[in-house]
């Protein structure tokens, strides 16, 4: 069994068990599972926007751009892939139930800083869930420092891809700003928004000769305040060693026993694993 980070295993210590307080309650979803669909529909989405970039790349006349947009969107794309196929830290299911019932029940309650926390036993995986570890139905398997199941990259994101899921938001928030600061560019050498009587008379003219254009600006934006809502999201998440899980359920009785402060905080952030390759 795969032991939780070990930044984290300091913070708590095995206590006797509880009677009565051995099972999973939730019993495993059917028909759940990674969705490659719901990848390629990411994938796809992203490919079209590099295709609308190095359109925008056309209208502003200016050869370089194909490079940089080709060289961003690349490692992107990477990026995603990496996520993917990465181990987000899978617990070893045991095997052979009745040896591992012989060799002794490990303890189902561990104690925290700030109180008790109940190990349940997971039904699937057969074995008894640490802190910070949750059973992923979609993937049917416990993962390390739960953050979420992510359908969009179809993969869990726990302790061994968090750091890799990270780098993947901040690469697109870079790309993102660079995009929407090249189609101001382009907005501001196509149009004369600036020298209309009003904004919204400009706007109208604009959105009326330059109709694409117009749509992609639009989305650009949105885009680009998903990805600013998702990276703040993170850093606030990695300020508090926090999952995005315990975020949602506040699974621990008191405050957050895991913060330790933002500087180690980041600091056992940066001690997580760049990338763990499913083998």
């Amino acid at each position: 069994m795969e032991p939780p980070i070990e930044d984290d295993v300091a913070v708590y210590h095995a206590i006797p068990s509880e009677p009565g307080v051995d099972d999973e309650d939730i019993v495993e979803s059917e028909g759940f599972g990674p969705n490659p669909n719901a990848l390629m529909f990411s994938v796809s989405m992203t490919f079209a926007e590099w295709i609308q970039m190095l359109w925008v790349t056309y209208l502003i006349e200016t050869p370089l751009y194909y490079i940089v947009f080709t060289l961003l969107f690349a490692i992107l794309f990477i990026l995603m892939a990496l996520v993917n196929v990465s181990n987000p830290g899978v617990m070893t299911k045991n095997t052979d139930l009745e040896l591992y019932k012989n060799e002794g029940a490990p303890a189902t309650a561990v104690e925290l800083r700030n109180g008790r926390f109940i190990q349940r036993w997971c039904v699937t995986c057969h074995i008894y869930k640490p802190p910070r570890v949750k059973h992923c139905y979609e993937c049917r398997q416990c993962v390390v420092r739960f953050d979420h199941h992510c359908p969009w990259l179809s993969n869990c994101i726990g302790g061994h891809n968090y750091k890799i899921f990270v780098m993947f938001w901040l690469w697109y928030l870079i790309t993102e700003c660079y995009a929407l600061t090249v189609i101001l560019s382009c907005i501001k050498k196509l149009s004369d928004i600036t020298k209309s009587a009003g904004l919204g008379s400009g706007l109208r003219v604009f959105a009326s000769n330059h109709t694409f254009l117009f749509i992609i600006t639009v989305v650009a934006c949105i885009h680009t305040l998903l990805v600013v809502y998702n990276v703040l999201g993170n850093a606030y998440f990695v300020a508090r060693n926090m999952t995005y899980y315990e975020f949602l359920t506040r699974p621990y009785q008191g405050s957050n026993p895991f913060d330790n402060g933002i500087y180690r905080n980041l600091k056992h952030f940066w001690s997580l694993p760049w990338l763990d390759i499913r083998s």
